[in-house]
This record gives C-alpha cells, structure tokens and sequence, in this order.
C-alpha cells in the first residue's frame, strides 16, 4: 500500500489532495477487502519468486513488497524470515534445496514460454512449479517498446496485483476474475 500512497505526495503538487485522498482509498478497500479473502487459507501454496543471473537469485527480503503480496495473497514466501526490504543474492543451490517443491513460480523474468526457460536454464526442470507448468510471468501488460505495466501502473494498483496473485495461488476464491498483469508461461 505504501507505493500506492505516493498518489497522495504527488496530488500535493497540483491541488488535488481530496482527489489523491479518495483515489487512495478506493485502492485501499479492494486490497483490504482481497486480503480478508484470503486470511482463513488453510493450505498456503510455496512460492518461488524472479529468475537465476549467473547462478545466484536476487530473493527479495520478507519486508519487501513482493513478500507481502504473496502472503497477503495466501501463499507461503520460503524467504519470508529474511527482515529486510531489498533483494539478497542467494546461490542457485540453496534456492533448489529450499523451493525445489514450490507450488508456483512467479516473475520468470523475460521469459514467456517454457521452451525458452529451458533452453537457457535447463535445470529449470528440477523445480516442481516448472514440471508441473505452474509458472507466471508479470508481462502481460507489454507496450510495443517493450515497456512492461507492470511496474507503471501495477506497482500503484495494488489491488489488481493482489487479485492477479489470488487467482493464481487460490482460483476458487475469485473464480471468474481474469489475470491483470500475470500471464502463464506458454506451453510448448
């Protein structure tokens, strides 16, 4: 919620403090009323979060936003205990040892098939999210510049990430929503 709240800093600029006020909290009651959706999850699917660089993953710590989403969301983050905001490298071994059973997969970078993960990342078959084709890229929103709104306008409706994040981790509880920003991998 804090990203979306900078509306309110902005409109501070131009005069339109009510305006920012009541945009706020239209954002605030969705993403409150999603996450009351989601508290009583009894079964909280394990999450693998980003894409291997060089061998090592950039797990973002559990007071990041990615981590509240996915909790808020109903899944379980493997790297939640990490108390700090930015990314932590973490080798690619100990990311297999601790999510190698991962329910799902989320932000497979610029990757939209599981062709082209395996191609580049055959070890990419170890993870049961890969085998099981539960992976989902943040790139369904692409511009013809190759721009992804995801990280424009996604990063301030939080509410739709969170509804993005629901149907994928817990499609029974908002059965006949479509995905906003996430896509599935496609299929070969």
């Amino acid at each position: 919620m804090g990203r979306a709240e900078w509306i309110k800093f902005f409109a501070c600029f131009f005069d339109k403090e009510a305006e920012a006020d009541s945009i706020f909290d239209v954002i605030k009651t969705n993403y409150e009323s999603l996450k009351a959706l989601t508290s009583d999850v009894v079964s909280r699917p394990k999450i693998l979060i980003n894409m291997p660089f060089k061998e090592q993953w950039h797990m973002p710590g559990g007071l990041s936003y990615s981590a509240h989403l996915i909790e808020d969301a109903g899944g379980y983050y493997p790297w939640d205990t990490l108390q700090k905001i930015n990314s932590t490298p973490i080798d690619w071994e100990l990311v297999y040892q601790k999510a190698y059973d991962s329910d799902y997969w989320i932000n497979t970078g610029s990757y939209t098939s599981y062709e082209e993960v395996r191609k580049a990342l055959p070890d990419m078959d170890l993870f049961e999210a890969f085998k099981n084709k539960k992976a989902f890229n943040n790139n369904a929103r692409m511009n013809g510049f190759g721009g992804n709104d995801y990280w424009e306008s996604g990063l301030f409706y939080v509410d739709d990430l969170l509804a993005d994040l629901i149907v994928i981790f817990h499609p029974e509880i908002l059965p006949n929503t479509a995905l906003n920003y996430y896509k599935p991998l496609a299929d070969e």
